[in-house]
């Protein structure tokens, strides 16, 4: 196969580049961010449900639900998931855009259409660069389906509310800021449409944590 064009891309850079994405697809960053319309409508790109693809892929301990054919035409995604799981279809769409948008040269001249052939693509590639593969795609995902303002102004409502709450039942939120957190960042997760594991990282990421309940 050749050589893996595969630069390292640091978070800060790829946060700009889930701020161009959005800028040119969802500038309102109004949230959830309808990633499927984007991928299907902006994008062009097709959304094939495929019965037992996680199955198939999981078998070869492939930890993933879908993935991008090397023409970047469609995503390939396992119909459970599509029909039962929707914030992790959601995040499936927003992950293989970010192959799409981030590793275009690793899919130059390469032809995968199929599981078996993607398997081989996946396969091909050292094991040190796959992993910083899916880690820039993944971050990258978490970026665009959690922009970073609207991500500041949710737990900053939803922590006020929690707080107002807990101030006419006079408990002091030094002593439960744990649980407070844990419920601001499950909320959060609802209004994004994502899983509360993607809100948490971005959290993280962003410090919104030592920022909003220091201590």
């Amino acid at each position: 196969m050749g050589e893996f064009p595969l630069p390292f891309l640091p978070y800060d850079r790829l946060r700009a580049a889930a701020d161009r994405f959005l800028d040119q697809y969802h500038p309102s960053r109004a949230i959830p961010v309808p990633i499927e319309q984007i991928a299907e409508m902006r994008l062009g790109i097709d959304i094939v449900p495929v019965p037992g693809l996680q199955q198939a892929l999981q078998s070869d301990d492939f930890g993933v639900v879908g993935y991008i054919t090397s023409d970047l035409k469609e995503i390939h995604v396992d119909e459970w998931i599509w029909n039962n799981r929707y914030n992790r279809y959601r995040f499936t769409i927003a992950h293989e855009i970010g192959h799409a948008v981030l590793h275009r040269e690793l899919y130059g001249g390469q032809h995968f259409d199929s599981v078996g052939s993607w398997k081989a693509f996946i396969n091909s590639i050292p094991e040190e660069t796959h992993g910083w593969y899916e880690w820039q795609a993944y971050a990258f995902a978490g970026l665009v389906l959690v922009p970073e303002a609207p991500l500041r102004e949710a737990a900053a409502r939803r922590l006020a509310r929690i707080t107002d709450w807990l101030k006419q039942k006079n408990v002091a939120i030094a002593t439960v800021s744990e649980t407070v957190w844990d419920i601001v960042l499950e909320q959060v997760a609802g209004e994004f449409e994502v899983s509360i594991d993607v809100i948490r990282k971005r959290a993280e990421k962003d410090a919104l944590r030592q920022e909003f309940l220091p201590g």
